[in-house]
């Protein structure tokens, strides 16, 4: 069932990806006085909610991955019933 685990935690991740980067969308872009609003900075804010999300899923915070899990044993039992 580690292939099941990683499974869930995988799409854990993805779906708190996207909602980091919607979360980014509502936000007014600003220029940095520093470094301005550049293509490099684009890739780093994807980075950074990549990272973001990973950590989300790795400590459970949106527990979609145990639903996913859970789901999933059930079905399979109910199945082995038939």
């Amino acid at each position: 069932m580690d292939q099941l685990n990683e499974i869930g935690s995988g799409f854990e991740t993805m779906v708190a990806y996207h909602l980091l980067q919607g979360m980014r969308k509502t936000v007014p872009k600003w220029k940095n006085e520093y470094f301005g609003s550049s293509f490099a900075e684009g890739t780093f804010g994807e980075m950074l909610d990549m990272e973001i999300a990973k950590t989300m899923s790795n400590q459970k915070t949106l527990g979609i991955a145990e639903i996913i899990e859970s789901k999933y044993r059930d079905y399979m039992g109910a199945e082995q019933n038939d």
